[in-house]
Parts: C-alpha cells; structure tokens; sequence
C-alpha cells in the first residue's frame, strides 16, 4: 500500500499488486518525465486524486495475464507479456499507445481517446462501446482492431495496418474512409455500413467477410467506393445501396446485391461465386460482363424487375455458367429505360450462355446498322443470346423472350399468341419467324440451336429489308432508278412504282432479285417518265408473301428549274433525301441542326457532278419539331432548309 510514489527519470517495477489509499494530498503518484511505471498486479487508487503523467512518461502493464487499467489521462501507456487488459473506464492517450502481440486491451463500453495517439505494437484493441468516437478518429493502428458490441457501433475513420474485424452482430456504421492494410472481417450476423465513405484497401490485404459490407458512396463523391479487382472471398455479401449513382468496382464477389435505387456502373468485369440479387436499381454494366460461376444455378440470381436489372452497351453481357439441363434460366436484362429479360433452357448438355439486349432492329441485327424501314409488324428490340462452351448447330437451347408494350410495333399490338415467334439473324438475314408467344403476358418461346442475334416478329414472316443507296435521277430523256439491299435471300421480286402527287402509286416494271446472302445493286430505267415531277418508290416482294416499302424519291425533269430539295418535307420516318437535278461536282457535308444549335447530325459525300439522291438516316429518338438543314461545299453554304419532323 502506497501513500506517494515519484518518478523522475528512470523505471520503477511493481511486480505485485499497486494499491493507493483513500484520497489525500499525499495519496498520489507523479511521473514527473520520462520515467516509467511497470505494474505487473493490479491497480487500485482508492479514488484518489494526485495522479500526474508528465509529457515523456510510460505506464506500461507488464502483468503475465489478466489486468484491470484505471481511467488516467496517460501520456504513453504499455499493454505488454500477456493476458486480457480492461479498462476500469474511459481513459485517453497522448501518446504512444503500444499493444504487444499477445496481448488484447479490452476497452469494453469506454472509450478511448487522443487526438495526437500513435501506435506500436501487433496486439489486440477491442472496442464495445456504442458513442460516436469509440476509439479517436484519424489515427494509424498498427495492431488488430476489433469493434465486437452485440448491437449497432460507429467504426471510427483511420488506417488500420493491423487485421480489421467487425463482429458481435448488428451494424458497424463507418464516420469516415478506412484505410485497410490487413485482414478484413466482417461477423456472419454483422453488417460494415460504409455509407457515403470509402474503404481503401492497401496491400497486402485478406478478405475473410461472412458478414455484410455495405456502400452507398454516390460517384459524384468518389468513382472508387472500393478498390478495383479485389476478390471478396468465398463467403459473405457485398451491397451497393445508394439512391444515387454508384460505381461498381470490378472483382471477384460471393454475394453482390443491388439496392437503394440509384444506377450502378460497373468499372469493369465482374464475377460472382454466390448470388447476384436485384432489390431495387439497376446495373449499368457498359462494354463489362457480369459473370454468375456458382455451380448451382438456381441460386445464382435473386429478384429481377422493371426497376432493378442490368442492361449493357457494346461487348457487355450477363454472363451464367453451369446452367443445367431442362431447367429454365433467368437473365434479368434490359435497355436503360425497359426490362426485356431473357430465359435460356439448354436442352442438350450443361452449358454457359451469356445475354444482353438493345432498343432497335436494324438490318443486319447490330446496334448501329441501319434500320429496318417497317417496324409495324415487329418489337423494336434486338437480343443477343450466346452459347459461351458447347457446339453450335447440336447443342440446343429454347429461348424465351419478354418485352415491354412500349417497343410494339402498331401492327404487331394486334397479333394473336400463336402468330407471335421468334426470328434468328443469321447467314446475313433474317430468317423466317417460329415459335409461339403470349401478346398478354409479353413473351415468346422458340427452340435454337445456333444463337444470336434475335428478335420478336410474326410467325411465318421475316422482317422487312432495307434498302441502301436509293436514287432516281434523270438520265438521257428518262429516270434511272437504282438501290441497294446488304442481302435479299428472301425476296422474290422488286417491284418498281411510281406517283404523280407522291401518294398513289402505280407498277412500272419488275426486277428479280438475287437471293443472296450478300449485297446486291440493282436498277430500272424508266423510259417514259411523268412530265415535271415524278415519284418514285421500290416494294420488295417477300417469300412469305410480305413485303417491304423503300423511301419516296422525288424527280424533277423541268429543265428551268435546278434547286436542291429536302424530300419529303414533313417527315414520319427515320429518312429522307437530298435531291438536286444538277449539282456541281465535288465535296459535300450535311449538317442537321436543333433550333437551339445543337449538331445533331453530320454526313460528308462526294459528287461527280449532275442529279443525285442522297439518303439521310435521321438520328435515333430524334423528337418531332422544326430543324435546319445545311449543304455546304467546300466551307460554302450551297443550301439551307428548314425541317419539319412529325
């Protein structure tokens, strides 16, 4: 029992138990520099009140086992041989704080603080309590970190060197980025809530995580919630839950759920071993798949929605593996503004196949190609369904396609289930629609055994063609009338027809078509065309007894009249032409303008002087009103018109 105890410079050890009396002026202990207090017992103040630690000093608890560590203000406080340390209360630091490998200082429901606190030492610091600053925020911890209450606590921000574990069950909500540069555990029952804050994940670092890490850092705050291509482990769950956008990071996860609302963007690919589920928001993958590899498909994808799907551009997919025979698989996919999902049976062996779809049907089944001119009797959609492993042409699959009301054409609105299949893009064309579907529920089934690109027609029909390169000029003392088709293996005939007023159409002649798979150039001269202005237009006869109208081509053959047109004007469709009778020889660009400015379009030909009939595909989603239309050559203005699109 001690009444006074005064160190200078120097080590004093206690190796027994340190027990102050009851409080008085002489009842204390000092440290008046750089001395150093070595308690192997217990320390007992008794209450009193002349405890001092000056700048410089060290209490270290050296006891070979469990000890309790009285609520100071110390400078540099040592946990050191071994055993459990508890805190009798809360204390601070304003130093050093050294934890020795072996040792754990329990910090229970107190806190600790020290704005100025650093570390030493590879032990255990184990926090319960439930304040906003558990520990001081801001600090680099060089041991093990543990935040272990039975219930909701603040994860303070700072580096942590040592291994991070957040356990005990409820949520461990972050107050800032965590820098971390070892294991990262979160408990089976606990959830790391990052919120808006990041965890920057150093090196090396293991993630061993049955738990739940959760993020909901807007890509306005930061593109990188995570860093890129980590692998998450083999257990445990990762949730992206912004209401916001969000960016997710490219890796290697078990369990990936979308939620919160906001769109994520994948920076990269991603694989997940576990489940991918779809809560709310969608996953914007761009040009990156998103790979399911779990070798139990049933359990791959969760959920799956109008609001919550994933739609790619370009490459990108959602990819599944190890999909099992006979047995319906769901590809939750879409455009960036409907959900179109997929379901792929494989009826032949176990199989990959990955899937994404896009808004637009176009002639040779690509995004970018050019469109089909009648949309009417289809769904305005193009999916992209792909056997990843297996052989093509003997593994089958059936394939059932869904689509929002929206993309119906108004012809096809009116089709019966069973006139509504499934038309496979391939040998260059089209091919004829089969299958069966559901008008009400939205969906039609078709069985394949080679894949991509699809898309939703009437049973028995095969989309409409597109024709290129249209133009009807004079030529000699009549109308030369040419076009192009990239193939036609399922036409029959061209029929040419021509009009007085543009409306009422009457047969010509005939032309037979190639039926080729590849691209074929035709033309028809009209020997006795309508005096002034005549109208031309090509029907391409189909097989299936369908057939296909090309854009209306506009000829003047008043020879004092040599002006360059806009044609037709207003414009329903997706075309129209630039006419001329005789336009000079040389270099051309067309601009298309909004009436606020904005290029919306730009279009450079050459010219080898005289008629001409230039096709102009108007940009997607283009928006009825008025627009300008420029010709220029060579930086001059030829011709300037206004637009009228409906």
């Amino acid at each position: 029992m001690i009444a006074q105890l005064r160190i200078s410079t120097g080590t004093v050890t206690i190796s027994g138990n340190l027990t102050l009396n009851s409080p008085g002026v002489r009842n204390n202990i000092t440290i008046n520099s750089t001395g150093t207090l070595n308690v192997a017992g217990s320390f007992t103040d008794g209450g009193a009140a002349g405890i001092s630690f000056a700048a410089g000093s060290t209490v270290n608890f050296n006891g070979n086992g469990a000890q309790t560590i009285p609520a100071y203000s110390y400078q540099n406080l040592t946990c050191s041989v071994s055993g459990a340390k508890t805190a009798a209360g809360s204390f601070s630091v304003a130093g050093t704080l050294n934890v020795a490998s072996g040792v754990s200082l329990e910090m229970e429901g107190f806190d600790l603080s020290g704005a100025a606190l650093t570390t030493s030492g590879s032990g255990n610091v184990v926090t319960k309590s439930t304040s906003a600053t558990p520990l001081p925020s801001g600090r680099t911890w060089s041991m093990n970190v543990y935040y272990t209450f039975a219930g909701n606590q603040t994860v303070v921000s700072g580096t942590y060197n040592g291994s991070f574990i957040a356990g005990g069950g409820g949520t461990k909500s972050a107050a800032g980025n965590l820098t971390l540069n070892g294991i990262l555990s979160v408990g089976s029952t606990s959830t790391l809530d990052m919120g808006t804050s990041s965890i920057l994940l150093g090196s090396p670092t293991s993630i061993v995580s049955p738990g739940i890490i959760k993020t909901a850092v807007p890509t306005a705050t930061s593109s990188t919630p995570f860093p890129a291509g980590l692998n998450w482990g083999s257990v445990g769950t990762v949730e992206y839950a912004g209401t916001a956008a969000q960016t997710a990071m490219a890796g290697t996860y078990h369990n990936l759920t979308v939620t919160g609302g906001g769109t994520k963007t994948l920076s990269g690919n991603i694989s997940v071993g576990g489940t991918l589920t779809f809560t709310s928001g969608k996953i914007n993958g761009g040009t990156n798949t998103l790979t399911l590899t779990s070798a139990t498909p049933a359990t791959q994808v969760s959920g799956g929605s109008p609001s919550s799907y994933i739609y790619n551009t370009g490459a990108g997919r959602l990819r599944r593996n190890n999909l099992a025979i006979n047995t319906n698989n769901n590809f939750p996919v879409g455009s960036p503004t409907y959900f179109n999902p997929v379901v792929v049976k494989p009826l032949d062996a176990v199989k990959d196949f990955a899937v994404s779809m896009f808004e637009g049907l176009n002639q040779d089944g690509t995004s970018t190609g050019t469109p089909l001119p009648n949309k009417n009797p289809v769904v305005n959609a193009t999916w992209n369904v792909d056997l990843i492993n297996g052989d093509p042409g003997n593994d089958g699959a059936e394939i059932t396609l869904s689509w929002n009301t929206a993309l119906e054409g108004a012809a096809f609105a009116t089709f019966t289930g069973p006139q509504i299949g499934i038309s496979h893009f391939t040998t260059g064309n089209w091919q004829l629609a089969v299958g069966s579907g559901d008008n009400t529920a939205n969906t039609a089934t078709a069985t394949f055994d080679s894949f991509s690109p699809f898309a939703v027609g009437k049973v028995g029909t095969v989309l409409p063609i597109s024709f290129t390169n249209l133009k009807a000029y004079e030529k000699q003392r009549g109308v030369q009338v040419d076009w192009k088709v990239t193939a036609d293996k399922n036409v029959s005939t061209y029929v040419v027809e021509r009009s007085a007023d543009g409306r009422n159409f009457s047969k010509i002649g005939t032309v037979t078509a190639n039926q080729s798979d590849l691209a074929s150039a035709y033309g028809f001269y009209d020997a006795a065309p309508l005096q002034g202005t005549g109208y031309y237009r090509i029907a391409s006869q189909q097989k299936d007894g369908s057939n296909s109208l090309s854009a209306v081509l506009r000829v003047n053959l008043n020879k004092s009249i040599k002006e360059t047109i806009i044609y037709p004007n207003p414009v329903k469709g997706s075309m129209l032409s630039l006419q001329s009778t005789n336009l000079e020889k040389g270099n051309y660009s067309i601009r298309m303008y909004s009436v606020n400015g904005q290029e919306l379009l730009q279009l450079r030909f050459d010219h080898n002087g005289g008629a001409i009939n230039q096709m102009i595909n108007l940009p997607k989603n283009l928006q009825p009103g008025m627009y300008d239309i420029m010709l220029d050559k060579a930086g001059s203005r030829v011709m300037s018109k206004k637009v009228m699109v409906q």
